[in-house]
């Protein structure tokens, strides 16, 4: 997941959208998945952080610039983030990306799973820096599109036409997998964001004379 999309998550985020996370897994690069102890299901999941830190704010059109080591964002807040006038220059926003997916093989001729999605957030208390966390869960029946032996890519496609690969660990017996094949997907997200006080400067030392 590039900075970009992270410093817009960390924007977005704070108002705690959990249709960012569901944008935000299209642009991820694919999960590995490896084997488990249960016949036919495989799993995987990373958890990814970064850094950026706010330049400039401006409280009249709700803008805040936060700057990463390569990238600069302007972005516009609306009126759901809370404690807005609690970012200051010099404030650290620290996002944290956590993603992880479970697939089981289905019976041929099993019933298919319905997609549903579930979401839950929370957010910082009045006066404090804005703060808060998304957790988004997908579940639901998915169909083998393409199997892609050399790189071990598997396109999956939901019910409703979207598409997710995923990286096959090397463990994982692949060449048994069929196009068409039905798998039991369940995908969960959580983005957690955290706006902390810029660090104290160190007051300088004065030379003896």
């Amino acid at each position: 997941m590039n900075r970009k999309l992270f410093l817009s998550l960390a924007a977005l985020g704070l108002a705690l959208s959990p249709a960012v996370i569901l944008a935000a897994d299209e642009a991820a690069k694919p999960l590995t998945v490896h084997s488990s102890t249960e016949k036919g299901m495989v799993s995987g999941g990373r958890v990814e952080q970064v850094t950026a830190t706010v330049t400039a704010v401006d409280a009249t059109n709700r803008l805040v610039t936060l700057k990463g080591k390569k990238e600069t964002d302007t972005i516009k807040m609306g009126p759901e983030v809370k404690n807005f006038d609690q970012i200051k220059v010099g404030d650290i926003v620290r996002v944290t990306v956590s993603q992880g997916v479970v697939l089981s093989l289905q019976a041929p001729g099993a019933k298919a799973v319905p997609p549903t999605v579930t979401a839950t957030g929370e957010t910082a208390a009045p006066g404090a820096k804005p703060a808060g966390d998304v957790k988004v869960g997908i579940k639901g029946t998915v169909t083998v599109a393409k199997i892609d032996l050399k790189s071990r890519l598997v396109t999956l496609e939901s019910a409703e036409g979207r598409k997710f690969k995923v990286k096959a660990g090397k463990e994982v017996a692949i060449e048994k997998l069929k196009i068409g094949d039905k798998v039991l997907a369940e995908y969960t997200e959580a983005v957690a964001i955290g706006v902390e006080p810029a660090p104290a400067k160190k007051a300088k030392k004065s030379s003896a004379k």
